[in-house]
């Protein structure tokens, strides 16, 4: 047997690893488990509608498949990038034997020259692609992650005490809220506001660009929720849905809806949204305790628990390259 991997269009063929395969997968539907947004075929779309090279890809070990895992490939001047955001995402099932030979697999598929950039999900993924000539480039980022398969009496239990009562404070006043799928079309006003604030706190996110995209490709999988006063809107929070899981892209409030706790009632009503509709888990995004430790308090006091991702790592033998931190958006 051999493997095949094509990569902005160059072809490398390997021998197998111990029975195992990677083949390109049309596969729609995700392993079971909670993939991050970056590993969900509705990303991979949102790429391919920006434009972007986005494939997957089935690691098989004698046609049971061990992993699935999403590469997005660029174009760097003369240079072709292959990126492993977040992944692979492994089978329930899979042994840690398998989890070494396919990861080697995978860092061997890729063809040279092209770069080979890979964001494991798991410090001990990161493990594993060090024994494989990868040096960190950018440190492990923490993210908060909140379970959404309790039941919903027990989720509101285990939020921080000052974080619930600000939520009633909200609750209490007279807010009304709005959930709805983000229009393209006429939406970016919305994302105008976030764009300003961005700018104001000095946090970055992904282009506006990138909304427009998702919510083309994948309909309904963009759904804002709204708050609003007498006065109009105070506060707006947008969500990415790629089922099992879904992920909090950006947020944005005003002087008045700060002041009513409006994001804590959007996101308790938003996280319920979803959870009515089968989504596990809800990704807050990244927190920093040093950088942003207001934030992560935040985050963290809905009831989230913190996941560190492994290290963004270059296989580039012999390297010894400067570790960078990233802010929490």
């Amino acid at each position: 047997m051999c493997s095949i991997v094509r990569i902005n269009q160059v072809l490398a063929i390997r021998p197998a690893n111990q029975g195992m395969e990677i083949v390109p997968t049309t596969n729609t539907a995700p392993l079971p488990g909670r993939p991050a947004l970056q590993q969900h075929p509705h990303y991979g779309a949102a790429i391919r509608q920006l434009g972007g090279q986005a494939q997957a890809f089935d690691i098989t070990d004698v046609n049971h498949t061990v992993a699935r895992v999403q590469v997005i490939a660029r174009k760097l001047g003369p240079l072709n990038l292959a990126w492993v955001p977040r992944g692979p995402l492994w089978a329930p099932d899979v042994t840690a034997a398998q989890k070494q030979n396919a990861i080697e697999l995978l860092a061997r598929s890729i063809p040279r020259p092209t770069l080979r950039l890979m964001t494991p999900d798991t410090v001990e993924d990161a493990a594993i692609l060090r024994q494989f000539q990868h040096r960190e480039l950018v440190a492990g980022q923490q993210f908060a992650r909140l379970d959404l398969t309790k039941p919903k009496p027990e989720r509101m239990a285990s939020q921080h005490g000052k974080w619930r009562n600000r939520l009633r404070h909200a609750q209490n006043a007279n807010v009304t809220y709005q959930c709805r799928p983000f229009k393209p079309e006429s939406d970016q006003p919305l994302l105008d506001l976030e764009l300003q604030q961005r700018r104001a706190l000095r946090y970055k996110s992904l282009p506006a660009g990138f909304v427009h995209a998702w919510a083309r490709a994948n309909k309904k999988a963009a759904q804002l929720f709204l708050a609003k006063d007498r006065d109009g809107l105070i506060g707006f929070v947008l969500l990415l849905i790629h089922a099992p899981t879904a992920t909090y892209h950006i947020g944005w409030s005003n002087e008045r809806g700060r002041a009513l706790s409006c994001h804590n009632l959007l996101l308790w009503n938003a996280s319920n949204w979803v959870a009515r509709r089968g989504i596990k888990e809800l990704d807050l995004g990244l927190i920093d305790p040093e950088e942003t430790p207001g934030l992560t308090r935040f985050k963290l006091g809905i009831g989230a628990k913190a996941h560190k991702t492994g290290p963004t790592m270059l296989a580039l033998p012999r390297l010894h390259l400067p570790k960078f931190r990233n802010r929490a958006a």
